[in-house]
């Protein structure tokens, strides 16, 4: 699901708008300046995300450069070859693992290769993100998440993103 430009402020939680629906954000949120975390609602932030797993790719090492986060002030950058929207996270510094890519919709991009997501990252059905290290990163990358949490996250059934 993707919202609609109605549906949509500049103001808007980006927590809300990365999943495609302000149905579990915090109401009448109007989002901060700066820091990433502050354009997220105290619910988003609390709870996480969940990105349906059709619209997150772990980004191929070679490719990092053909993904980067627009300098302006919104959420959605696009790659002029595609016209597909998206957003890089898991890419500070302090990450762990592939950076990964979150689109708008769906169709992704056709490529060749993505990389495979690592273990417990992606549920099959959808990829658990919570904010930290000034980024949205999987939650099975954080300390302090249960490894049994992250073993049945990678033990559920997962669908080919290539």
């Amino acid at each position: 699901q993707v919202l609609t430009q109605e549906e949509s402020t500049d103001a808007s939680c980006w927590g809300g708008l990365l999943k495609g629906s302000m149905g579990s954000c915090t109401p009448g949120f109007v989002h901060g300046k700066g820091h990433f975390k502050n354009k997220l609602c105290p619910a988003c932030r609390r709870d996480g995300l969940c990105i349906p797993s059709t619209r997150v790719r772990a980004i191929p090492g070679h490719m990092r450069t053909a993904f980067s986060n627009s300098s302006g002030q919104g959420l959605w950058s696009t790659i002029r070859d595609f016209q597909v929207a998206f957003r890089v996270i898991n890419q500070t510094l302090s990450c762990h693992g592939p950076w990964l890519v979150v689109f708008r919709g769906t169709p992704v991009p056709p490529l060749t290769s993505w990389e495979i997501m690592p273990p417990g990252w992606d549920s099959g059905e959808s990829v658990k993100l919570k904010v930290a290290k000034g980024t949205l990163v999987p939650a099975c990358s954080l300390e302090g998440v249960g490894e049994a949490e992250c073993t049945r996250a990678s033990l559920s059934p997962q669908g080919s993103h290539e």
